[in-house]
């Protein structure tokens, strides 16, 4: 642990200071600053839920759960996680008839990017307080269970949904972390349970995902399964994804904390990119990899990669298309994947019987 020569208490008090000052210039709220280890009651909920296979196909955080146990598993010697919220803007399902639907955190700059280059400027100003220490950031880059951390800072508690609930924020915000040998301690007021009864997330999601109890199965999740998920769908799970190309926001649309949130402004890198959401769904299918890779370039998107987005659109076109010219451009995409295959004659057959119903 880094030593500094100022009293532990007024040093405290100058670094939540200055991370309070930072993260407003950076468009972030300083969530809190917790300790090393995770709780108990969580890592012992978490690995039944990894038993039950609700994972999915997400192996790897089988093999991160041990690292969860104590930061300094990502940083030797780590006493403590620092957190920063990043709000995004919440539009709403709406989306041109024909276009598919594609989750509002995607629809502008990859969120990894613009949250990791806040976090090593907010390093370089804490740099000073602490000479000697070390510092990592991390936006989904860390086996650090960052939900958990921030529900133990008191700035918000996990929700029926699982998703973080602050009641300024809602629950549209990414969460990244600095974790650090420097002993930093932040804590809020404890809220009160968001939830209190309500069970519009469940009742919404399209999947039946969320479970109820802080945790979903991931499996049936849309989110997961458009983005996460590689392989080929099901008739239930093609059909419960309607239009969706990219992603799932029913959670976070449902949930009447993001109605309330008190968000006056956005980071400009959300501006929402306007060809992608502009293409009907043909013209996305018709999209060459190159110009998948160049429309996708610096967004979260890519990295689903081409033929996963041809299979998604391909059965957003057999759930919402009404149109038979539709099926000539499917299947000029026959033969690049079992899983595209697949999803190109089911939606051939549904377009093929809605047009002639």
């Amino acid at each position: 642990m880094t030593e500094n020569s100022c009293s532990g208490n007024n040093l405290n008090a100058a670094a939540c200071e200055l991370l309070e000052r930072e993260s407003e210039r950076l468009g972030l709220v300083f969530a809190g600053a917790a300790g090393e280890e995770t709780d108990r009651n969580f890592l012992s909920e978490y690995g039944r839920w990894l038993d039950e296979g609700c994972a999915g196909e997400m192996g790897y955080l089988r093999e991160h759960f041990p690292l969860l146990r104590n930061a300094s598993s990502v940083l030797p010697g780590a006493v403590s996680v620092l957190l920063f919220a990043l709000p995004w803007p919440l539009p709403g399902l709406e989306y041109p008839a024909g276009n598919g639907f594609i989750s509002s955190y995607a629809r502008g700059r990859d969120y990894h990017k613009v949250m990791r280059s806040k976090l090593r400027d907010i390093i370089r100003s804490l740099s000073p307080l602490y000479p000697g220490a070390s510092f990592r950031a991390a936006a989904d880059s860390a086996p650090v269970p960052e939900v958990e951390k921030a529900a133990e800072t008191n700035f918000g508690r996990r929700g029926r949904s699982s998703l973080l609930i602050s009641e300024r924020q809602g629950s549209a915000f990414f969460l990244g972390e600095i974790i650090t040998d420097a002993f930093i301690r932040k804590s809020f007021p404890e809220p009160a349970d968001p939830c209190r009864g309500c069970d519009r997330c469940l009742r919404r999601c399209p999947g039946h995902a969320i479970r109820g109890d802080g945790f979903i199965d991931a499996r049936k999740c849309l989110s997961y399964l458009t983005i996460e998920f590689h392989g080929t769908f099901t008739d239930a799970e093609s059909s419960s994804i309607g239009g969706r190309v990219y992603g799932c926001d029913e959670c976070l649309l449902s949930c009447p904390w993001n109605r309330r949130r008190k968000v006056s402004s956005f980071v400009s890198d959300f501006k929402e990119r306007g060809a992608l959401l502009t293409l009907t769904l043909r013209e996305k299918l018709l999209l060459s990899e190159e110009e998948f890779l160049t429309l996708t370039e610096g967004s979260a998107i890519r990295r689903i990669g081409w033929l996963q987005w041809l299979r998604n659109t391909a059965c957003a076109m057999g759930n919402i298309s009404r149109d038979p010219e539709d099926i000539p451009a499917l299947k000029s995409r026959l033969g690049l994947s079992v899983p595209l295959d697949a999803e190109i004659r089911r939606a051939s057959a549904k377009i093929a019987a809605r047009a002639g119903s």
